[in-house]
């Protein structure tokens, strides 16, 4: 398997159009897994930390548009993948700033 398999790509939306140009920060949270399992009654671990690279921790939505232009990727960090013996659950958190206006984009690994 190439590291190329072991990646995906996000958009980071907004449920409206900004009304100027917005940064946003996208972060690996851990934390989002035990909230996640509580609300799905799932059981997903948490990537262990380290072992995904973002491609961007900082993109611009801007002014009138609902998606930044260029997406992230997440990718696994292939000296990780050994460590990667459970079901894992990555969850990416597009903003802390206005979590009612960005979609965070998930996925499950």
């Amino acid at each position: 398997m190439s590291l190329a398999e072991l990646s995906a790509t996000f958009a980071v939306n907004s449920t409206r159009a900004m009304t100027q140009d917005t940064k946003v920060t996208v972060e690996t949270d851990a934390a989002l897994v035990d909230e996640y399992n509580a609300t799905h009654g799932t059981a997903y671990v948490a990537m262990p930390a380290g072992a995904c690279t973002l491609s961007a921790t900082t993109l611009t939505i801007q002014k009138g548009q609902y998606s930044a232009t260029d997406p992230v990727k997440i990718s696994l960090n292939e000296s990780s993948l050994a460590s990667l013996t459970e079901k894992t659950y990555c969850y990416l958190s597009a903003s802390r700033q206005w979590p009612d206006l960005v979609k965070p984009a998930r996925s499950v690994a």
